[in-house]
């Protein structure tokens, strides 16, 4: 029997799903990790199929796992995922001993039991550091023996059990579950649950006197605070709280005793040390004194909907302390976000993007900006065979190999279908970019023109950014 067809079979029998992936990790099957099986029969007809798949596993809740992926760098690259993975545990702690799987590329999977007390980890690396992955719910990992495009063989590094994830990589990568889904929500960090059973109802009944407009702004700080994650920045927390709520005394909405007392109590609950507590508060409430705020309002606006949405106030100080943004492609293409290039017809706007998307895999500058190296998702909606007169231009040309992280969907779509958008999260890469070649042929009948048309056009475009 295949020895890959053997292990899925293998896992199967332990209850876990599979399915066939093409040597690029593409899904054979047409809803990728969606069908993925623990049918016997299904997976040999999988494989008489398609004798050198590779096995997927979806990630979360189906298989009970979630992997932190580890990227080497590649050659010419300067940025090394082992290097990041480094950098992580000498800030937070050591990894435990947990299962690994060397990938066909040369990385790393740690694979971590997926979380049971409703802690949701996507597929988003947003809060890691470079060339480090982040698979869970939503998402699927190539397991071995399978062997790759390149020949590069998936092995089992390490067969200690699976861990379960340390507090501190868990705060990283997963939000804990949200207390309600309105738009004034605040995200529970591991102290809120303590927070509401031990606090908050005595702070409400402290504040009941004032007004439904300073109740709202007071409590959404307190609670913000209160929603801190361990070593997350709880002290520059603590600060900006006490600023908001010393520009509530100063403005005589709330007693300076009654200020004075809610932060304490978060800050004790949060874990601050005390003289470090006394310092912050003396001068979080000082600087915001100088400020005073009240719920007088502009002449005509009346309102106290205790629903209104209470906005925090930024001082010009605060605003030159907010972080610069970081730059997929530096003053070019943020880390976190949409861009768009433009220009007429025929003005080799695909070349561009296509040079752009080398670029970004290589981690080589563009023109004279610096990229952040990931992968890329191409979806290529215009003639393949084009395409494919760009890809050996540009090969010749530079004199460099076609980069292995760079992968092309070339099927017609629309963004205006929700199952072709899901197609595309499915797909593409986690952490890395998604360009779309052309707009006006990924949204076939939609009018530029339309407001509503370009709105669930830009939805669907922000849903994919969300996604990966």
């Amino acid at each position: 029997m295949n020895a890959v067809l053997e292990y899925a079979l293998m896992l199967a029998a332990k209850g876990i799903p599979v399915f066939p992936c093409k040597p690029d990790k593409r899904p054979y099957t047409q809803h990728g990790f969606k069908d993925a099986s623990t049918d016997p029969e299904q997976i040999k007809a999988w494989w008489a199929q398609y004798p050198k798949a590779m096995i997927g596993m979806p990630t979360g809740k189906a298989s009970g796992v979630w992997v932190l992926d580890i990227d080497a760098a590649k050659e010419g690259e300067t940025v090394d995922g082992y290097a990041s993975l480094e950098d992580l545990t000498a800030k937070y702690g050591q990894l435990p001993a947990t299962r690994k799987h060397t990938t066909g590329g040369g990385g790393t999977h740690y694979l971590f039991c997926y979380p049971k007390d409703g802690r949701r980890i996507g597929n988003s690396a947003k809060r890691m550091p470079p060339k480090i992955d982040v698979r869970g719910e939503g998402g699927y990992i190539i397991v071995p023996p399978s062997v790759n495009a390149s020949g590069g063989v998936y092995t089992v590094k390490d067969k200690t059990s699976i861990a379960d994830t340390p507090d501190w990589l868990l705060d990283l990568v997963s939000p804990l579950p949200e207390r309600d889904k309105s738009k004034n929500a605040t995200p529970e960090g591991p102290y809120f649950e303590k927070y509401r059973k031990h606090y908050r109802e005595a702070h409400i009944k402290r504040i009941a006197n004032l007004s439904v407009y300073a109740k709202t702004a007071i409590m959404r700080e307190i609670e913000a605070l209160a929603s801190s994650i361990p070593d997350m920045n709880r002290n520059a927390n603590l600060n900006s709280t006490a600023f908001a709520l010393g520009r509530w005394v100063a403005g005589g909405e709330l007693p300076e005793d009654d200020a004075l007392t809610m932060l304490c109590d978060v800050a004790n609950l949060i874990e601050l040390d005390v003289d470090e507590t006394a310092k912050t508060l003396e001068s979080g409430l000082s600087a915001g004194m100088k400020e005073p705020r009240n719920t007088q309002r502009p002449s005509g606006e009346t309102s106290t909907d205790s629903t209104a949405f209470a906005y925090k106030v930024y001082s010009c100080a605060e605003i030159l302390n907010i972080p610069r943004p970081q730059w997929r492609v530096k003053n070019v293409l943020p880390g976190i976000g949409l861009a768009a290039i433009f220009g007429p017809s025929r003005a080799g706007k695909s070349f561009l993007a296509l040079d752009l998307a080398f670029a970004i895999t290589r981690g080589a500058d563009w023109f004279q900006w610096e990229t952040v190296p990931c992968p890329v998702l191409y979806v290529n909606l215009e003639s393949s065979w084009g395409l494919q007169g760009r890809l050996k231009a540009w090969a010749q040309d530079t004199g460099h190999t076609l980069p292995e992280d760079l992968h092309f969907i070339i099927e017609p779509l629309d963004l205006q279908e929700g199952e072709h958008v899901q197609g595309i999260i499915q797909a593409a890469p986690g952490n890395g970019v998604v360009i779309i070649d052309t707009l006006n042929r990924a949204t076939p009948g939609a009018d530029e023109n339309s407001s509503r048309d370009m709105s669930n056009i830009i939805k669907a475009a922000t849903e994919i950014q969300a996604a990966t």
